[in-house]
């Protein structure tokens, strides 16, 4: 092909130019960077696959932890949890010190099954930026429901120390202290909830069973009532109501 066509598109263009007027090839930049901005652009659009075609393109011309991070993101989105998994790693091969590629690399694990995976990327995010409070929230679930519950009180006491207005930090440290049959103070976090987001129902539910389990049952009645009011379908309430009437 002369050296005055576009290399992508076959037009004819000055030698000068920096750009193809036609397509938007480069024809002096760095094509590293073409291919990182039609891989933006596609996903902007919704066009996940060919975005991550780009972002593979882009890597042909600079291996960047950058480029491997924005390609593993795009598998997490469609679901394809292996080959995401499989360039945060290589993300991390190229900069171990990156958090928010353990970050990402900690909610494939999660959503995979892999907890204590999952677990140790998420402490390693928050070892290298202890201000990324999605890490102490993710910490929180995922000991939670690993059966931790001491621990992701911990993690979630954390948020709640960054952020005293945080409903879910509130709520989950309260199912936490159901859990270990610490229903007092779980009493305690839910009314603090209840302030913060009066019209959750999950959360009276749950306010209910920590009445009843603290033997009190005038307080759990009237806490159902709301529960029923803001979902009449939830048939847990229906259940708790049931256990109050006998």
């Amino acid at each position: 092909m002369p050296d005055n066509t576009c290399p992508n598109c076959g037009n004819t263009v000055n030698p000068h130019w920096k750009f193809c007027p036609y397509c938007g090839y480069p024809l002096i930049e760095n094509k590293a960077e073409y291919y990182i901005r039609k891989s933006r652009d596609l996903k902007a659009k919704g066009k996940l696959k060919d975005s991550i075609a780009y972002c593979e393109k882009a890597l042909q011309y600079q291996k960047d932890e950058y480029i491997h991070k924005s390609i593993g993101d795009t598998y997490y989105l469609i679901g394809a949890l292996n080959k995401a998994i499989y360039h945060f790693r290589k993300a991390l091969e190229i900069n171990s010190e990156y958090p928010d590629a353990h970050y990402s690399l900690a909610l494939a694990y999660y959503r995979s099954g892999m907890l204590e995976e999952s677990i140790e990327c998420f402490e390693k995010t928050i070892e290298l930026n202890n201000e990324f409070a999605m890490a102490y929230y993710w910490l929180g679930i995922v000991y939670y429901h690993a059966g931790k519950y001491e621990k992701s009180i911990e993690f979630f006491k954390t948020l709640l120390d960054k952020n005293p207005e945080s409903a879910i930090a509130n709520y989950h440290i309260g199912i936490s202290l159901n859990a270990i049959g610490r229903y007092k103070e779980a009493i305690d976090y839910f009314k603090r909830m209840e302030r913060i987001d009066p019209n959750h129902a999950t959360l009276f539910y749950h306010l209910a069973y920590s009445y009843y389990m603290n033997h009190q049952i005038k307080e759990a009645k009237s806490t159902l009532k709301k529960a029923l009011h803001l979902n009449p379908e939830d048939k847990r309430v229906q259940e708790l109501m049931g256990l109050l009437s006998e």
